[in-house]
Order: C-alpha cells, then structure tokens, then sequence
C-alpha cells in the first residue's frame, strides 16, 4: 500500500511527517546519507542531488552514495555534491539518517545496502509499487510519475516552513531530467497533471534550455550505440500471435560497439512502439547475469511479471537480474512464461 491508496489526508500527513524529520535533521546538524537505486537512472540521480541540496541548506551534512560513476547519459546534469562510491574505495562517514529514493527494497541498493541498513534512522522517497504497511519516514506514492515529482512535493513543503523558496536553477534542471526521463517526455501513461504542473512551474520560474536537456538524455548517441541498436533490431522476433517481442544483447556485443550496459533503456522501449505489441522483453547479457528488461501496454503488468525473477517496477516498466543461468536458457525460460502469463484463462 502507498499514501495513493490513502486519500488526501493521508497524503498530506505523511508529505509533513517527511518535512518534520529533515526539518529536525537540519536543526541537529544530522549527517544524512542518500541512496538512489543502483545503475541510477536520471530519476533516482536527479532526486538524490535535489534532496542533497535542499537538505544542506537548512542545515545538514550529506553524502550521495552511488554503487557507480554517471552513466554518459547523466555526465551533463548538475553536480551538486561530489558523490561517494564505496564499490572504489571511497570511504563513507557515520550517518544519522539515511535516505533512499527512487526504491524501497534494500536490494536494489547492491553493496550499499550494508550502510543504509546499519543507519541509525531510515526513510524513504519513492513512487514504486510497495505492497504492505509503510515504514515510518516513507514518502511511497506508486501514482506519480516519478520520484522527483515527490521531491517537487517535499521540497515546496519544506519552504513553505521555513518562509523561503528552496528552489534553483540547478534543481530545476535536476528535477526536469526526472520528470521527462520517465515519463518518456510525458508520452507514457503514468503521466500526472501533478508532474506537468510541476514542469511548468519550473519553466516558468527559471532559465531552462529544454532542447538542450532532452538532447543529452534522449538522442545524444555514439556510433557504436547505433550499431548496438541495428543489431538488437535485427534479432528482435515476434511471439504469442504478435502481442510479445523479444530480443536479446550479447556481452560481446556490447563490447564490441563499446557500450555501457547503462545506455540500453531507451531500446526497450524503442521495440515497444511496434504495432500491435503488448509486451517487450529485452535480454542483455552483463557479467552479474541477465538483465532482463520488460516493458508492457495497458493490459499486461510488467512489475507483476519481473518479480518472477526477483525483480520490479512499475506496471509499464520493470526489470529483473537473472542470475546463475546462460543468455539461452533465460531467454527460453522468458518466453515459457510469457506464453504462459499471456495464454487465455480456462
């Protein structure tokens, strides 16, 4: 259950216990530590830096934790604070509150799931599907569109308290690349009124180069990107009548065109706009397993079908890492069950 589930009011009590905590953080001096999801995605990035800097300024300490350096796709945002990578030896402080935001399993937090644990006081910022009762300190609403649009929320809220605007140019930025990253540039369902509220204020109150931010997120490419992508689109095949495509990334091949496991969202999707598909599944072979990537139309639950696997999401967007098997028997294994999840009910 999320404070979606729970009406207004409970939106509200929640959105100001939230503001409570840091406000008080702020007033103690708290070190607070941020944890974004592992392979960050502009989401998670653009929340975690939003947050670090609306927390320094009313008086924490924070450290941004990330399980790797940005993805070249993220290297043009703001970088408010200089994260902290303990998977390269960087050396993490105590913490008082540690902070996750955009998810609320331990899981997806890698390595890094020892510090956040260990912390003496947790919460959490996240619009993921949470099943069950909420964690003290958790701001959890599977209705937005994205994990900033909440930060949007806490942040307007917190300035309400204090009697100033907390928000600048950079966070703006910030905030706008998590805005339009997941929701395709508004294009996907899980849009809000909420998000394209939030998106104007922003535009309207500071100097944004839109063109320029939806460059480097979306179509900035490389050669060996575009390689990668005829060579998934050449392997790309239909099943369960045309209502699923599938395809598949070997770890040569990503090597071979040079790169990143990182750069691989945007073709998932790509495969998704086919005629007539229902379900995408996209198979990249990485050196951790496989990294299975769903993505599904109105009638199918992508999150549903990736916890299969251990994994999550969202209803439109999910993943999996499939480990201890070949690229071969996981793809076999995916389409057994898609056939089995899409077969009509007796």
């Amino acid at each position: 259950m999320t404070v979606n589930d729970q009406g207004k009011s409970r939106h509200q009590d929640v959105v100001q216990t939230v503001v409570e905590l840091f406000l008080h953080a702020g007033a103690e001096g708290w070190r607070v530590g941020i944890f974004p999801h592992e392979r960050h995605d502009a989401d998670a990035y653009g929340a975690a830096m939003s947050m670090a800097a609306v927390l320094e300024s009313i008086g924490c300490e924070t450290v941004v934790i990330l399980d790797t350096t940005l993805p070249p796709s993220l290297v043009d945002l703001p970088l408010l604070k200089e994260p902290l990578i303990p998977e390269l030896g960087d050396l993490l402080p105590e913490l008082d509150l540690a902070l996750a935001v955009d998810c609320h399993e331990e899981s997806r937090l890698g390595k890094r799931a020892t510090y956040y644990i260990e912390a003496p006081r947790r919460a959490i910022i996240d619009h993921h599907l949470y099943e069950g009762e909420l964690p003290p300190f958790s701001y959890i609403d599977d209705g937005a569109a994205a994990t900033c649009e909440l930060c949007f929320v806490l942040i307007d809220a917190i300035g309400q308290r204090i009697g100033r605007s907390l928000f600048t140019n950079d966070i703006a930025i910030l905030l706008l690349a998590g805005f339009v990253t997941d929701t395709g540039r508004y294009t996907y369902s899980n849009t809000t009124p909420r998000v394209m509220r939030q998106a104007a204020t922003l535009i309207e109150r500071f100097s944004i180069d839109l063109p320029m931010l939806h460059y480097h997120l979306f179509d900035r490419t490389t050669l060996g990107l575009l390689q990668l992508r005829g060579s998934v689109f050449h392997n790309a095949q239909c099943l369960c009548d045309g209502r699923v495509i599938t395809a598949y990334i070997k770890r040569e091949t990503l090597e071979r065109c040079g790169v990143q496991d990182d750069n691989l969202a945007n073709i998932a999707s790509d495969l998704r706009s086919v005629e007539g598909i229902e379900v995408v599944l996209l198979h990249v072979e990485t050196p951790a397993g496989i990294r299975l990537n769903v993505r599904a139309g109105k009638n199918f639950n992508a999150a549903e079908f990736a916890r299969r696997y251990g994994g999550g999401g969202h209803a439109r967007a999910a993943g999996a890492m499939i480990k201890n098997i070949t690229l071969e028997e996981a793809i076999a294994m995916t389409h057994r069950d898609i056939a089995q999840a899409l077969a009509p009910s007796e």
